[in-house]
């Protein structure tokens, strides 16, 4: 069964309005209210100073939303994929599971990542590589960001941090480990 992302569920909504992109939040916890595992995970994500460097990787873990009707303290779930296509682009193609008490994509390794994916994310994940984080951003027709995607990995611990801004929905906060 193929996951859907957010990217499917609010992409006619979006595509009528323009939304500013915004920038690598500093501090994201500052800004607005963050429960006690947003605050750990937001505190991981500023100690990890490094792009995500295990490449080709599928990591899975758990996310936390600030979102109107989602209570920010509900554990949700989440993959995300870093590959490469046959002339070295490199993407990220981030999944959601917004139900479940477990995580459906933790024994997915790169193999079944590959096949579960859409082919879609070679094209609308494609990384940019900061000085210490990747970004992508999923662009409605319009130019206009509809998702956007900043990941950063722990050098010592290799746990991966993800933030997540989802246009008209909200932002989430995400931390996983590779699937092997």
């Amino acid at each position: 069964m193929k996951f859907f992302t957010f990217l499917v569920i609010f992409t006619y909504a979006l595509t009528s309005f323009g939304w500013d992109t915004p920038e690598l939040p500093d501090n994201w916890c500052k800004e607005v209210k963050c429960t006690k595992k947003m605050l750990e995970i937001n505190k991981g994500f500023l100690k990890s100073k490094a792009s995500p460097f295990i490449i080709p990787a599928m990591y899975s873990g758990e996310c936390y939303f600030l979102a109107d009707d989602i209570d920010p303290n509900l554990k949700q779930f989440f993959g995300v994929m870093f590959d490469y296509d046959a002339k070295f682009h490199y993407f990220m193609a981030p999944v959601f599971q917004a139900q479940g008490d477990v995580n459906q994509m933790s024994n997915w390794n790169l193999d079944k990542a590959r096949i579960e994916l859409s082919d879609e994310w070679r094209i609308k994940g494609i990384i940019t590589n900061h000085p210490t984080t990747f970004s992508t951003a999923i662009l409605t027709d319009t130019g206009s960001p509809l998702n956007i995607f900043w990941a950063r990995q722990n050098k010592i611990s290799q746990k991966l941090y993800l933030m997540a801004y989802i246009s008209g929905f909200g932002n989430g906060l995400c931390e996983a480990n590779e699937n092997r």
